[in-house]
């Protein structure tokens, strides 16, 4: 455990921003199969960064990486979804060489002291173990869809549905996720002036710019997605993205 996974996985950081459904491995949308049949030179593997680097297999680096991105107090399930979610989007970047360098997967890195400092070094033993546990017990699993691996998206909380995927991702399917309103920090409030909001709201729009006299009357809901989701706001005189 000298070098548990360096970085956390920017890729799914980034993705948990859509709220997308994490219920994948057991949507039925989505199978979970044996990556074997990806691999025909061999365990896929990654390089390393630093001058310690060398060649580690994707089974011993998954469990540093599932460790850094969900808590390791999470149910055992939880852990094993994350860890095939993880096993899928590596698999999918190495493509047919079967290995990949670290530095390209834009990880951050998470070394095992980070580990201990997180979790506490008498919880760390025990937290790690458990992570491992469900790394073992999913081996070799994947995402795929029609035979393909899928790009596997998640999101950390949702505001109480997830949303259905679309045309690229026809996999994801929208599932109720009630808790998540319940999270720490689902809910927060920012308070401007209509001066400062129409200065902000300003350098985001295109069109004509709103004033000040305008907030909040110009300001209304045109589309929501069957999630609930807002798929377009009308700003003054303009049409944007919910996203």
């Amino acid at each position: 455990m000298e070098k548990i996974g360096k970085k956390l996985w920017t890729a799914l950081i980034i993705s948990i921003l859509i709220p997308y459904g994490g219920a994948l491995v057991f949507s039925g949308t989505a199978a979970a199969e044996e990556y074997a049949e990806y691999s025909e030179e061999g365990e896929p593997r990654i390089l390393l960064d630093g001058e310690n680097g060398g060649y580690v297999t994707l089974e011993d680096y998954l469990a540093g990486v599932v460790a850094g991105q969900i808590p390791a107090e999470y149910e055992e399930e939880t852990l094993k979804a994350q860890a095939i979610i993880v096993r899928t989007y590596l698999i999918k970047q190495m493509g047919e060489d079967m290995e990949i360098p670290e530095s390209s997967l834009e990880l951050e890195s998470l070394e095992t002291e980070q580990l201990k400092s997180l979790w506490g070094s008498k919880e760390f033993a025990g937290l790690y173990r458990k992570v491992e546990n469900a790394v073992k017990e999913t081996e070799g699993q994947v995402l795929t869809y029609q035979g393909e691996l899928i790009d596997p998206l998640f999101c950390r909380a949702s505001a109480g549905m997830t949303r259905q995927g679309d045309d690229l991702h026809p996999y994801l399917v929208s599932v109720d996720s009630a808790k998540d309103v319940e999270m720490d920090g689902f809910f927060s409030i920012q308070i401007w002036t209509k001066e400062e909001f129409a200065e902000k709201i300003g350098g985001v729009l295109e069109g004509e710019p709103v004033g000040a006299d305008e907030i909040p009357g110009c300001i209304q809901i045109v589309k929501r997605d069957e999630a609930g989701y807002v798929e377009e706001i009308q700003i003054g005189s303009q049409i944007c993205s919910g996203d």
